[in-house]
């Protein structure tokens, strides 16, 4: 099977473009070969997904969230009286070859403190989950600080400025 590495097929896979009718293989110049199984482990890793050879958007219908289908609203802004909207899903047909995708389709991930963590950190007693949390909480409070312009002026009711008179103008 064939990586893909080029870039039509990574924005037909990411869905920003369709498919070929009929695909032309003297336009793509990819060669690389793997076996099925590094395929899939590229495909586990999050680096590659399977080629779209066809895609298809099938219409289905909800009941309108804005006046949840009453019959009674002629004039709903959403469905314009129908009281269901129509929506769209798509089904993609996968062929045997892989493409690369790029690390801007991947999901990005933010360090973050979640009950995993404190659980491990506080229940358990972990000491790099405690450290981790403190941590987090050291950048959080330094980048709130970072917010921080000057010291608040004082009360002045000529200019309006200090806290007594200032209505969320700008302090200048």
């Amino acid at each position: 099977m064939i990586y893909h590495q080029c870039f039509i097929e990574s924005r037909i896979a990411a869905g920003k473009r369709p498919p070929p009718l009929i695909r032309n293989k003297k336009r793509c110049t990819c060669r690389q070969e793997v076996t099925p199984e590094e395929a899939k482990e590229l495909i586990q890793d999050g680096e590659a997904v399977w080629i779209v050879i066809h895609r298809e958007r099938k219409p289905f219908q909800i009941t309108c969230t804005l006046c949840r289908g009453d019959k009674e609203v002629k004039n709903c802004a959403e469905c314009r009286g129908k009281g269901v909207l129509e929506r769209y899903y798509t089904i993609d047909s996968y062929g045997d070859d892989i493409v690369a995708i790029s690390i801007a389709l991947r999901t990005p991930r933010t360090p973050t403190v979640e009950s995993e963590h404190i659980f491990r950190a506080y229940v358990d007693g972990y000491l790099p989950s405690q450290k981790r949390i403190e941590e987090y909480g050291r950048l959080n409070a330094e980048f709130t600080r970072s917010l921080i312009v000057g010291e608040e002026p004082p009360d002045d009711p000529k200019t309006g400025t200090g806290r007594k008179y200032d209505f969320g103008r700008p302090i200048t």
